[in-house]
């Protein structure tokens, strides 16, 4: 926005991504009175853009007329923090909550009201302080403009990117969750702290297992009678693995299969809470795009992913280690209805190097 035409064809845009989200809120059919306060809002922060266009264009041509360079009312919205920015991250905000993007690039109005209570107290909020903002920008000169709202802009665009990031955490949340039923880790919790001090020191040390440890060998098949304590030993190594792993580019995944919900314990419910851990363990803190799209998908269906995506993705994402471990605990009990572990065997073909 370093002149006054491309400042005026930023306004232009800003008032067509305001109509574009008054008319997603228009279609949407949920959100009852949140839908219609928030779309109100819109239209009053849309009748003060219309102004500003206005005014930008009146000031211009007194500019012009009086031989003087860039309006005072022009620089004032210059920078990447200026105030058609804050509206423009807003309204873009809440399109791609309204109408998501699928993984070719489409829109679709979401089948149900994707804000809280609390995201529209935030953006009604928001755009009230924008509005100010906006009118102060019409009723006064620069001087008075930065004198009084400088600070006033800063805030907000602190306030919008916290608004932003709280609403990219907690879909990152969801899609986790949607992702498995399975996390595991509340178990192997419990597990591990069931376990008495020094259990387990012969296992560990056996040939069999520091050569699986080491890498030598890709798969270590551990049978045993019931009762026998094999879940308490997997419980140790899944803690050894996880401090060993810790400094390394490495990770450890697990499954504990329960007899008691073997009818849920399908190959592809399993994979999915390999997947969910290993997302867990990116330090990224973001969802890829691909598991995006897969949710975007299969959410608005309400279908489930299939072993096909899952395996792809779980691939893709584990090759970025050196080494992915993945422990299994009662493989023989994990499905009636799945008797055969081969799918889950087969998951450690392309994690080889």
């Amino acid at each position: 926005m370093s002149d006054p035409l491309s400042i005026t064809a930023s306004v232009i845009a800003v008032l067509e991504l305001a109509a574009t989200t008054t008319r997603y809120l228009r279609e949407i059919k949920h959100g009852a009175a949140d839908r219609l306060q928030l779309r109100d809002e819109l239209r009053s922060t849309t009748y003060l853009l219309e102004m500003l266009r206005d005014r930008i264009d009146d000031a211009e041509d007194a500019a012009v007329t009086l031989g003087m360079g860039k309006s005072i009312l022009t620089e004032s919205l210059v920078g990447l923090d200026g105030l058609l920015v804050l509206v423009q991250s807003v309204l873009q905000d809440i399109i791609s909550r309204l109408c998501p993007q699928s993984k070719f690039g489409q829109r679709s109005l979401s089948l149900t009201w994707p804000f809280t209570k609390m995201d529209i107290t935030e953006k009604l909020a928001c755009l009230e302080r924008l509005k100010s903002s906006l009118s102060l920008v019409l009723q006064n000169d620069l001087i008075k403009m930065v004198q009084s709202s400088h600070r006033e802009l800063t805030e907000i665009g602190q306030k919008v990117s916290q608004t932003q990031l709280k609403d990219e955490e907690d879909l990152n949340e969801r899609i986790l969750l949607w992702l498995s039923p399975f996390p595991f880790r509340k178990q192997h919790d419990a597990i591990l702290e069931s376990v008495q001090a020094g259990t387990g020191g012969w296992f560990m040390k056996h040939e069999k297992v520091c050569n699986w440890l080491e890498g030598n060998i890709s798969v270590l098949w551990c049978p045993g009678i019931p009762g026998a304590g094999k879940t308490r030993l997997m419980s140790i190594v899944v803690d050894t693995l996880e401090h060993k792993l810790a400094s390394k580019n490495a990770l450890c995944t697990y499954i504990y299969c329960n007899y008691g919900r073997r009818n849920e314990q399908t190959p592809v419910a399993l994979l999915s809470s390999l997947l969910l851990q290993v997302l867990r363990h990116s330090k990224s803190g973001t969802v890829p795009s691909e598991i995006s799209s897969l949710y975007n998908s299969h959410k608005k269906l309400g279908t489930r992913p299939t072993w096909k995506e899952l395996f792809d993705i779980f691939t893709k994402m584990t090759f970025e280690y050196e080494t992915t471990f993945i422990v299994i605990d009662a493989l023989d009990e994990y499905s009636e209805t799945h008797v055969s572990p081969q799918p889950l065997m087969h998951i450690s073909i392309p994690l080889k190097r």
